[in-house]
C-alpha cells in the first residue's frame, strides 16, 4: 500500500513522480465512481494498492466499506452529487483525510470530499507529514483543526506545479 511505501521511505517522503502517477489513477479512479454516484469517504494512503504493469507504477483505489451511495437510481445520484444536494449525514472516515464537510455536521458531502483526501494524501507523501493537527489523536480535534481550515505547513522541496496542486485542492473544496 502506498502507506507501507510512506512508512518504508527514509523521510516519509515519496518520490514527487510517483506523487503525480498516483494522483493520475487516483483521479482517474475517481471519475469513474463519482460518475456512477459514489464517494468514498475514506480516501487515504492505506487503501492506496501500489501494483507494477508493464514496469510502470499503478495505484489501485481499495476498500469501500464506507462508500456512499444514495438510494435514488445512479443517474440521480450522479446528478445530485454534481449539484451539491446530496447529503450524508454521518461522520464517517479516517480523522486526518477527512475533508471540512465529513466532520461538520449536516454539511453536503460531496464528491470534493474524496478530491480534498487526496490533496491530504498527496501533501503528506510529498512532505512525510500530515496537513492538520498531525500529532492529533483525539478525533474531535482533528476535526476541530481540519474546520477552522489550520494552516498546514509549507511544502518545500518540490516542483511549483505540485506543490500548487495540493495547496488549491482545500480551495478548490471550499467554494465548490
Amino acid at each position: 500500500t502506498l502507506a507501507q511505501r510512506i512508512k518504508d521511505s527514509l523521510d516519509g517522503r515519496i518520490r514527487e513522480f510517483e506523487v503525480i502517477q498516483m494522483a493520475f489513477d487516483m483521479l482517474s479512479a475517481l471519475e469513474c465512481m463519482h460518475g456512477q454516484g459514489v464517494i468514498h469517504r475514506d480516501l487515504k494512503p492505506a487503501n492506496i494498492v501500489l501494483t507494477e504493469e508493464d514496469g510502470q507504477l499503478v495505484c489501485k483505489l481499495t476498500d469501500f466499506s464506507i462508500a456512499a451511495v444514495e438510494q435514488e437510481s445512479r443517474e440521480e445520484v450522479s446528478r445530485s452529487l454534481q449539484t451539491g444536494t446530496a447529503t450524508l449525514q454521518a461522520v464517517t472516515g479516517t480523522p486526518h483525510y477527512m475533508s471540512p464537510e465529513q466532520v461538520s455536521e449536516g454539511l453536503m458531502v460531496t464528491a470534493q470530499t474524496d478530491l480534498w483526501s487526496l490533496g491530504v494524501v498527496m501533501f503528506e507523501s510529498l512532505s512525510g507529514k500530515l496537513p492538520f493537527a498531525p500529532d492529533e489523536r483525539d478525533r474531535f480535534k482533528i476535526g476541530v483543526a481540519i474546520q477552522n481550515h489550520s494552516e498546514a505547513p509549507e511544502l518545500s522541496d518540490v516542483i511549483e506545479e505540485v506543490g500548487a496542486v495540493t495547496d488549491g485542492v482545500a480551495d478548490f473544496t471550499l467554494r465548490a
